[in-house]
Parts: structure tokens; sequence; C-alpha cells
């Protein structure tokens, strides 16, 4: 989950959200896969971004509105990724 910070200032200034939802939600699983394979995420795209984490039998969702995912990723390179550990 942790990448070099200037590059992943790079890719938050140059991407476009959806598709830095998508990169983020995969470091976030490739990350959580390594402490235990049993972790699934499932990124939802409806009339906001739903994050689902799922390990055995627990369960943890986060919900981000397309403006807050926008205000996330301007301000830092981990604000969203801070947001998703934080609810």
């Amino acid at each position: 989950m942790i990448v070099n910070g200037v590059i992943r200032s790079y890719i938050s200034k140059s991407m476009k959200a959806e598709r830095f939802i998508f990169l983020v939600a995969e470091l976030i699983e490739s990350q959580l896969q390594e402490w235990d394979r049993a972790y699934e995420l499932i990124l939802m795209k409806q009339a906001d971004y739903t994050i689902v984490v799922k390990n055995k039998v627990d369960s943890y969702e986060v919900t981000i509105a397309e403006n807050e995912l926008a205000t996330l990723q301007k301000r830092s390179p981990y604000s969203l990724t801070e947001k998703c550990g934080r609810n």
C-alpha cells in the first residue's frame, strides 16, 4: 500500500478520479492479502463509490461520493487510502 510518495503524488494529480479509485482499491487489496489471503475487496459504482472489504465473517464498507473523491484526490496522494482505513 505504501508507494513512493513522489510517484503516488504524480498519479493522484494526473489520473481521472475513477481510474484513481480503482488503483487505490487494488493497492489496498494487495496489502490486505499480504496479511491474510482471505481478504477480498469489492469496488462498486452506483450513485456513489462503495468499497467493501470482506475477511471470512467480517465485512467493512465505506461510501465515497464523486465530489468527495475529487476533494480527497486533490488534498493528498494518500487521503483516499486514509479515509478507507478511518471509517
